[in-house]
């Protein structure tokens, strides 16, 4: 199993509970990849998600850095070029999922509008 896209799953199932659409998942360019892009009202939001069985390596969020961010920030352009639309704000947010052994999940958060 892919822990990473078990972790994806269950985030899409939080956002779309928010509720939030989601518009693309695994947003691949050159440069790197957005996990989840999803329209919450009429704002863009850009979704990175972090997912691990326990903590011994840490929370999942710790993970994320400021080359990561920075990345993300760079497909996300890529990402609105393509758009016809436009949007009232643009964030970029983290989810960091904590998993039991058995998938479980033990601790979901949620960072909105994420900068180190």
């Amino acid at each position: 199993m892919n822990i990473g896209r078990y972790g994806e799953d269950r985030a899409c199932e939080y956002l779309e509970r928010k509720p939030c659409i989601i518009i693309k998942r695994n947003f691949y360019t050159r440069i790197g990849e957005i996990d989840i892009i999803a329209k919450e009202g009429n704002n863009l939001v850009f979704i990175e998600v972090k997912t691990r069985i326990g903590l011994s390596a840490g929370y999942p969020y710790e993970a994320i850095t400021a080359k990561k961010l920075m990345t993300i920030r760079r497909v996300a352009r890529i990402f609105l070029q393509e758009q016809k639309q436009s949007f009232a704000a643009l964030r970029v947010d983290v989810i960091s999922i904590v998993l039991s052994h058995e998938l479980k999940v033990l601790e979901l958060q949620h960072f909105e509008n994420v900068d180190l």
